[in-house]
């Protein structure tokens, strides 16, 4: 997580994306998926776009992107790469201790946290506080052997952090962030990841090695701004380019299909008059 912290004395966005953390190349994409990126509705992306080794963007809706997009190119590619020896590495940290249950209401400092298996990582409408503890350059990291789910509503705050400090959540399958989830940090996920519909992700990256992101109405960004309470907001630089995604092919397959069946109908109704 590039945190930037808001100050009306400094540059308020100098330290957004200016920080590198162990992602490498892959940093700079506020999603990445391997073998597709599928979009529903308006969705925000501060940040780069990319999939590889996948050709698919698709949807029904557009995507906004501040930085570029890279489909099935050699960036996309050296960005997988680096996404996945970031994995690796998260998963030959040493362990700071085990997270059992809900994740709702307590706080978790600086370390290597392993998510022992629970039905949800954060409950609905839960709250989990970050606290770095003043410290410069340190992680927190959750890694979970399955998935790492959020409930609809939940929320992550951060505090005692600055510019330099990271998070990460390793997957070890699939991640989901519940509808309207406001999200902190960057998810590496060996199989699908998902944003339900509203759901944000601040100072963070939404990575599958595997499989495909899905997003619904989402905001992601590589960097973010935060109050004194803890509360995260994503920074969109300006501009951008705005995609306009079309739907899959078989949808278009099913369309025609549906298409067919009424002309069909329509001859024969013709035929009986």
């Amino acid at each position: 997580m590039r945190v930037c912290v808001f100050s009306l004395l400094l540059f308020p966005l100098l330290a957004v994306g200016a920080y590198a953390d162990i992602l490498g190349t892959a940093s700079t994409f506020a999603v990445l998926g391997f073998a597709a990126v599928t979009n529903t509705g308006p969705t925000t992306l501060g940040g780069d776009l990319g999939v590889w080794s996948g050709t698919s963007i698709t949807g029904d809706g557009s995507i906004t992107v501040s930085g570029s997009v890279h489909q099935t190119d050699i960036v996309a590619k050296d960005a997988q790469t680096a996404a996945t020896t970031a994995y690796s590495t998260l998963a030959g940290m040493s362990s700071s201790g085990t997270l059992n249950g809900d994740l709702s209401g307590k706080s978790v400092g600086v370390g290597v946290w392993d998510l022992l298996a629970v039905p949800f990582n954060l409950d609905t409408g839960g709250v989990l506080t970050l606290d770095f503890g003043n410290v410069d350059g340190a992680n927190i990291v959750f890694r979970s052997a399955g998935t790492i789910i959020t409930g609809s509503g939940s929320s992550v705050n951060v505090i005692n952090g600055n510019a330099t400090d990271h998070v990460y959540w390793r997957a070890g399958s699939a991640a989901t962030l519940g509808t309207t989830t406001s999200f902190v940090g960057s998810i590496i996920a060996n199989d699908k990841v998902a944003l339900q519909t509203g759901a944000i992700d601040s100072c963070g990256n939404a990575i599958s090695l595997t499989a495909a992101v899905t997003l619904d109405t989402n905001t992601i960004a590589t960097g973010c701004t935060f109050s004194g309470g803890g509360t995260v907001t994503p920074v969109i630089p300006p501009g951008g380019t705005k995609l306009t995604v079309v739907p899959e092919p078989g949808a278009w397959l099913l369309l025609g299909s549906i298409i067919a069946v009424l002309a069909v109908q329509r001859r024969w109704a013709r035929a009986k008059v």
